[in-house]
């Protein structure tokens, strides 16, 4: 916590572009993948960020982007959501759908019934994806010979529908979840959207994340420089990290550390930053 602290107020605010993931990251992940809310004043602090930063906070999600604004109700936040599948990067203009929405009426059956055959495991519809949460899953989340069969059947049913349809589906390892969407995208694509709009090289990237699916993410923005921030105990993401978060709560807590050394708590607006 305090390395990190130090390296940002040598960089300082005005110069970082924050993009952070959010569950299990910013927030904590509940078994019931719908009941998920924001801490008190979470949002107020996720406002002040994006000030500070001139503009520059984002948010990348596997998550929908009504999910988002259900999370953020009092503002409208920058977000790339379902794995860059659709980006809100421009508050006052319509979202952007990268993708086709996938047509899940050919497997949404196959796939609600092998959510049933595990007591604890969650489907969550989403536009552009499903995802199969088994955090609370004990079977398929400590076994993992019954987790490996469940994802062979899973691409199983993704081989039949691009067999039909033609557009090929892919399986993301979210993080005690099975993200399936549009194949192409990943996080990584969000942050090269992003790096491309804020066109200044001279800014530094900075991202959070806690699985697998945010490594992509986490390697672009360390090969122009910046750092990735991992948050949880997942070694295949930690390893990758040039500074470590134990849980969602110290994360929490820098952000309220940082926008207490620029004279800030969740109750004040901050003046806009300059620009660098």
């Amino acid at each position: 916590m305090s390395d990190f602290l130090t390296w940002i107020n040598q960089v300082g605010l005005r110069n970082i572009i924050w993009m952070t993931d959010i569950d299990e990251t910013l927030v904590e992940k509940a078994a019931d993948p719908g009941a998920l809310n924001a801490p008190t004043g979470l949002e107020d602090d996720c406002r002040d960020l994006d000030t500070l930063t001139g503009g520059r906070f984002y948010i990348i999600t596997g998550r929908e982007l009504p999910y988002i604004d259900q999370l953020f109700p009092q503002k409208t936040l920058k977000a790339s959501c379902e794995y860059h599948n659709i980006m809100r990067f421009d508050k006052d203009a319509a979202p952007q759908e990268i993708n086709p929405k996938p047509d899940w009426s050919l497997i949404d059956n196959d796939l609600q019934s092998l959510t049933a055959r595990f007591n604890g495991m969650v489907l969550r519809i989403k536009p552009f994806m499903r995802s199969l949460h088994y955090i609370g899953a004990d079977t398929v989340r400590n076994d993992p010979a019954v987790k490996n069969d469940v994802q062979n059947e899973l691409e199983q049913l993704l081989d039949r529908y691009e067999a039909s349809t033609g557009q090929p589906l892919t399986i993301i390892d979210g993080g005690k979840v099975f993200d399936m969407g549009p194949g192409g995208l990943d996080k990584g694509n969000a942050v090269k959207e992003i790096i491309n709009i804020c066109n200044d090289n001279a800014l530094i990237p900075i991202y959070f994340g806690d699985s697998p699916g945010d490594l992509p993410a986490a390697t672009i923005v360390q090969q122009l420089g910046g750092k990735f921030i991992a948050v949880g105990d997942d070694d295949r993401v930690t390893k990758s990290a040039d500074f470590h978060f134990k849980d969602p709560q110290e994360y929490r807590d820098v952000l309220q550390q940082i926008l207490q050394d620029n004279g800030l708590t969740s109750a004040q607006t901050p003046t806009a930053a300059p620009k660098p």
